[in-house]
């Protein structure tokens, strides 16, 4: 196994690739090219598409790099392939296609999006033993006009299509001895043929003004940025599918959130319109702590988005507090964000209301590594104390929540703990000096905590009172990390999402069961993970991605488990190593490793500001300066 690339063999399997940026999302079939198997567009996204009323959903835009072909007037497809690999190498971002059709014919196809530009390009080869009669056909459903430019020989065509009214920008060009062009129909479409041994046909799109020049610049910038990126990374010394399992996590990660994005990730970025592409505390809770240490400015639009957004969460409380508005900010997050900001939840997950306090953890986080100023947290942390104070009831130290969902989300009902000790952790922190001895209700029996009030410990959705252990690192948790793993962690449904089994395992890491760790870290993606090119799936049965949240969360046991990275507002002395953080913050770093792991080195992370090399074994932790 090559630890550093992702490749599948079955032509007939129909899940297609997935090629995004954070700002541009192309699904890519088995061909290599945006169509599917039955010769229809797969599905593009970007950023800007969002419809911007009602539920505000994601627009599916047309596939601009669904290009066919023929060979001698018959349809090349996939039916009598031999010798067929899809394969991404890590390092360059690039994905490759190949096979042979019948005797005679070989193809190759590169397909690649700039992982900065909302740009992307396709290269087909077709090679044969004697001269063949090649068609390749580009078209984009729903243009409504072209611009065509062509100078001597037509060799090559500029067009400017509209869908979904964005313009779409594209350059076709054909690599033949013979060749010949037509402009078809009302959609405008494409056509170039050619008699050769050898036909290369190529086609590059932008939804800025220009697509790049060719095909060998966009591969050699995509191949140089990647290489940069890969300057952080983490190495192990251990099982090569471990190794190309968290480099999948970094490669798909780092693909799905952009400095420059209109919006906050989505739980499946770029790659599909589950949940209409909207925001949950997904993208704070897990992809934020993820990220961070490798692309800050990436981080940084996560927070950004919330920050930008700060009035519709003023908007969003009075609209559902029938216009009550206290004289002071009050900010209550939505459940589901899009582009206005305002809640767009269709039923009774606007109960969550833990995610105004994730909202604020996150931002705290962001502080702590330098990706946010202080002052910004402070002031929303304040808004959201406000609104847990008003949406409470009781004595200042007996606080109640009453009706609310817990993020099990089989149950709406009174006083779930992660939510009560979320709540209390704001209210603490930001609150003013009269509130910083609140207390919220803690369910509990004579064994340890529950979930919630009347919590039959029956069974949940996925992972919800341990989350008070991690992420939320509250004290009381922690002091019973063990007995709550033990009366919660095997009641998770098995058709549950992703994360709860990388919750589990970072717990497991924290507390010194190491095995169990690394037992459910394996289990939280290979279960979802069994997928062309490791698309990481939401559920077990279900066939979607690609799912940030669960990468996100198998990267943070890697970080937060096995390599012990905590940030805490008091200094550990018995820590393998610390950094102090600024506003009383600490970075401690513990090691965690499971036995099958010699070593770990994670080179040139990022924390505020600086660069940082890190090599973890079963007994040591060393620190040294990065790369800038």
């Amino acid at each position: 196994m090559d630890p550093w690339v992702l490749s599948w063999t079955d032509p007939q399997t129909g899940t297609p690739a997935s090629l995004s940026n954070g700002l541009l999302g192309l699904r890519i079939g088995r061909t290599g090219t945006g169509l599917d198997a039955s010769g229809a567009p797969l599905p593009c996204f970007f950023h800007e598409e969002y419809e911007t009323s009602g539920e505000e959903k994601i627009r599916t835009l047309p596939n601009p790099l669904a290009v066919s072909a023929t060979i001698d007037g018959r349809p090349l497809n996939l039916s009598a392939a031999t010798g067929y690999r899809q394969r991404i190498d890590l390092r360059t971002g690039v994905l490759v296609t190949e096979w042979k059709s019948g005797d005679n014919v070989r193809v190759r196809v590169e397909t690649a999006i700039h992982p900065s530009r909302p740009a992307a390009g396709i290269r087909i080869v077709i090679e044969a033993d004697r001269p063949t009669r090649v068609g390749f056909r580009s078209a984009v459903e729903g243009g409504v006009g072209a611009i065509a430019e062509s100078g001597g020989r037509p060799e090559s065509s500029v067009v400017k299509l509209w869908g979904s009214g964005r313009p779409i920008f594209a350059a076709h060009r054909l690599k033949a001895p013979i060749g010949e062009w037509q402009e078809q129909g009302v959609v405008w479409t494409w056509t170039a043929t050619s008699v050769a041994r050898e036909v290369t046909f190529e086609k590059l799109v932008s939804f800025e003004t220009s697509p790049p020049h060719t095909m060998d610049s966009l591969l050699e910038e995509t191949r140089a940025i990647w290489s940069r990126r890969w300057q952080t990374d983490i190495e192990i010394d251990g099982p090569a599918e471990d190794q190309l399992a968290v480099r999948s996590f970094i490669f798909y990660l780092r693909s799905s959130v952009h400095p420059k994005a209109r919006m906050s990730v989505a739980p499946f970025g770029l790659t599909d319109n589950t949940y209409a592409g909207h925001v949950f505390w997904d993208a704070d809770t897990w992809v934020l702590p993820a990220v961070a240490w490798f692309d800050p400015d990436a981080a940084a639009s996560i927070s950004g988005y919330r920050l930008r957004l700060l009035p519709s969460a003023t908007a969003n409380f009075r609209l559902q507090n029938d216009g009550d508005m206290p004289a002071e900010p009050v900010y209550q997050f939505p459940w589901q964000s899009s582009v206005s900001g305002l809640e767009v939840a269709p039923g009774d997950s606007k109960h969550e209301v833990h995610v105004s306090g994730d909202v604020v953890h996150s931002l705290q986080i962001g502080a702590d590594l330098g990706i946010v100023s202080q002052a910004e947290v402070d002031r929303v942390g304040l808004g959201v104390a406000r609104y847990y104070i008003f949406r409470s009831a009781g004595p200042l130290k007996d606080r109640t929540l009453l009706g609310v969902m817990s993020p099990d989300e089989f149950h709406i009902g009174d006083n779930d703990l992660y939510t009560n000790m979320l709540a209390e952790w704001v209210i603490r922190r930001y609150g003013p000096a009269e509130w910083r001895a609140v207390t919220f209700r803690k369910p509990s029996d004579g064994q340890g905590l529950l979930t919630y009030d009347h919590d039959r410990l029956r069974g949940y959705k996925q992972a919800a009172a341990v989350l008070a252990i991690f992420p939320l690192q509250n004290a009381a948790a922690e002091q019973q990390a063990r007995t709550m793993m033990a009366r919660f962690a095997g009641k998770v449904t098995p058709n549950g999402p992703a994360m709860s089994d990388s919750v589990h395992a970072t717990i497991f890491a924290r507390i010194g069961m190491v095995d169990e760790a690394y037992d459910a870290w394996r289990t939280g993606w290979m279960d979802f993970t069994d997928h062309p090119l490791m698309l990481f799936t939401e559920k077990r049965a279900k066939d979607v991605g690609y799912f940030t949240t669960g990468a996100a969360g198998c990267l943070q046991t890697v970080v937060f488990g096995f390599l012990g990275f905590r940030i805490d507002s008091q200094r550990d002395s018995g820590a393998g190593w610390s950094l102090p953080l600024g506003e009383g913050a600490y970075l401690h770093i513990e090691s965690h490793l499971p036995k099958a792991w010699k070593s770990v080195r994670f080179k040139n992370f990022a924390v505020r500001g600086r660069r940082y090399n890190l090599v973890a074994t079963h007994d040591s932790i060393q620190v040294t300066q990065g790369v800038p």
